[in-house]
């Protein structure tokens, strides 16, 4: 073909026949005058033809990034993937192959041989052929698209398909038509919990069992497989998504798609069959090919002892004064997921308050003792039981019993007879209400409650010559000094 400097058209045989359906059409600067660009034809097969020197065609390049963070910074960038059989493929709009490259062990590619027009630029493993329907979008092994993007800086085309649509080719190359994969990531675990780990046989209880994927890619075709001990008689189920078959060996929960930290949740009622021990296992996993990023935390379990008794069998329970404190001491002949015992106490039997805690043993076949002492026992009469806790929080109560106490109080009134001051002195002073009144009975000042100091002094220097009366009193006790003022 010769170059001309006026419009015409060149009748070209591209593949073999001679057809008006393979001729270039080239007007003024758009054609093939003044060694510009081919880039207007209606010719599919244009690539056979070979091109004199001083003719052209334009070219697209770009990158394809590691792009470990995706768009979570709203940008497609990282370094570039040294991946083989990796093509950057042209495509019109009907979907046929324009041109493509192979993409560089740097992750760089340059398209060449590019007309004008809009194209669309893809990333596949199968190698393409020329005028032909552009071949399927497969990404690398284990390798995902996190979006593409015309241009560098902020910004993406709006999908995450590996895929830049709408690309403009008008007299001019392009640059930046960039792309972001990276490897599949995803993390699989497990959880399972039960309702009540010692329940009684004929009980309900719930099993409750979560699959997490705190991988930062989607997990497809995620699969739990729940191992139910034959002690247990299935009642129903509740599944946040996904199917669960309950009568397949093992039972199956076809959970699906678990986004990135997305959790699935299932809930199992069973009834207690039998009085014996269970250990009941899961495991989850995705039944694709695709490896996970961890698989040591795919597997969960929950421990059941179904028991038909009491989980402690109390011994003894007794308490007893020592000087001015309260020994409380117990055994227990047997214990089953024993926690802790709480030390409570009422001075009616009503009205109950903690005033200790003792860790208990947990588990044990053996005798066990324990003790606790109440160093501020109420003045009088003391009850006290054991609240037995378990692991899962349930609780039982022991006997109640009862231990008065009657303490040696160390108070002093002086001095007898008094001028200007009496004092009221002594450790035990805090445990009572005290009050000054004359011979006749009126009240001349009080504590108003309980003193809080172990000392007090009345100043007395205004009151007249004669008799007078301190009382000290306490819920139990009634202590009366009498006085004389000179």
């Amino acid at each position: 073909m010769t170059p001309s400097d006026s419009p015409q058209s060149i009748a070209v045989n591209v593949t073999g026949v001679e057809s008006p359906e393979h001729i270039w059409w080239a007007t003024g600067d758009n054609g093939f005058s003044n060694n510009k660009t081919i880039n207007t034809w209606t010719a599919s097969f244009y690539r056979v033809v070979e091109r004199t020197s001083g003719f052209t065609f334009l070219s697209i390049s770009g990158n394809v990034y590691e792009d470990i963070n995706a768009l979570s910074d709203n940008t497609v960038n990282g370094t570039g993937v040294d991946l083989t059989n990796l093509y950057a493929v042209l495509i019109n709009d009907l979907n046929n192959v324009v041109s493509f490259t192979t993409v560089q062990s740097d992750g760089t590619f340059v398209i060449n041989d590019v007309p004008n027009g809009t194209f669309s630029i893809m990333l596949t493993t199968q190698l393409p052929t020329l005028g032909q329907i552009a071949p399927d979008l497969v990404l690398p092994n284990y390798y995902e698209s996190t979006g593409e993007f015309l241009g560098i800086g902020e910004g993406h085309d709006g999908l995450v398909n590996s895929i830049l649509p709408n690309i403009v080719v008008d007299n001019a190359s392009l640059s930046n038509a960039n792309f972001g994969i990276r490897l599949i990531e995803y993390d699989l675990v497990a959880g399972k919990s039960v309702s009540a780990m010692k329940p009684e046989v004929g009980d309900e209880i719930i099993f409750t069992i979560t699959v997490e994927n705190q991988g930062h890619s989607i997990a497809r075709e995620v699969v739990l497989e729940e191992n139910m001990p034959v002690g247990y008689s299935y009642v129903s189920h509740t599944a946040s998504q996904g199917t669960y078959d309950p009568l397949s060996s093992p039972a199956i929960w076809d959970v699906g798609i678990l986004e990135s930290w997305e959790t699935a949740t299932l809930t199992i009622v069973v009834e207690v069959q039998d009085a014996i021990d269970y250990f009941n296992f899961v495991e989850t996993y995705s039944s694709t090919l695709i490896p996970e990023t961890r698989d040591d935390n795919n597997y969960a379990s929950a421990t059941t002892e179904p028991i038909s008794e009491l989980p402690v069998d109390w011994l003894k329970f007794h308490g007893k004064l020592e000087q001015e404190s309260v020994l409380l001491n117990w055994a227990t002949a047997k214990e089953r997921y024993s926690d802790h015992f709480l030390v409570q106490r009422s001075k009616d039997i009503q009205t109950w308050a903690n005033i200790g805690e003792v860790q208990a043993f947990g588990f044990t076949d053996q005798v066990t003792q324990y003790e606790w002492i109440d160093t501020l026992p109420r003045i009088g009469i003391n009850y006290y039981r054991l609240a037995q806790f378990d692991l899962d929080g349930s609780y039982n109560l022991s006997k109640v019993i009862r231990v008065d106490f009657s303490p040696t109080w160390d108070i002093k009134v002086f001095p007898n007879p008094f001028t200007n001051q009496i004092i009221i002195k002594g450790k035990d002073l805090n445990q009572f209400n005290w009050s000054l009144s004359d011979y006749s009975g009126r009240i001349i000042q009080n504590s108003g409650s309980k003193s809080t100091t172990n000392e007090v002094n009345l100043e007395t220097e205004k009151l007249k010559a004669g008799l007078y009366f301190i009382k000290l009193q306490n819920d139990t006790n009634t202590f009366v000094y009498k006085l004389k003022k000179n």
